[in-house]
């Protein structure tokens, strides 16, 4: 997160990805906009007060995006997932997983 704060374009949007662990013990979804000082586009921490139930609907894409991680399918499939959502986001932030996975591999090299 401090390697994102001091490198990361200051309006970068990131997806942060945990496999297998839910919103509420998520800390590196709940840490990563205070450390890294960037979007977390998927942060349920602090929505509670955000108008038009933001919180609930941040709920109902954190659980589309733990569906996505139990397979750990391909890169277009997260795309399609997240496109479907209707957010966008900039730059991936994988946790807790194999660098040598297929994901974690497709992320490495996508151009974007």
């Amino acid at each position: 997160m401090a390697w994102v704060d001091d490198h990361a374009a200051s309006d970068s949007s990131f997806l942060i990805l945990r496999p297998a662990v839910p919103w509420q013990i998520n800390r590196e979804a709940e840490w990563f906009p205070a450390l890294a000082r960037r979007r977390s586009i998927l942060a349920v921490q602090g929505s509670e007060r955000l108008p038009n139930h933001r919180f609930d609907q941040l709920i109902l894409m954190d659980k589309a995006i733990q569906n996505f991680t139990q397979t750990w399918s391909n890169l277009p499939e997260l795309e399609r997932t997240m496109a479907s959502l209707g957010e966008r986001y900039t730059q991936s932030y994988l946790s807790h997983t194999d660098p040598n996975s297929d994901l974690a591999l497709q992320l490495a090299n996508s151009p974007e």
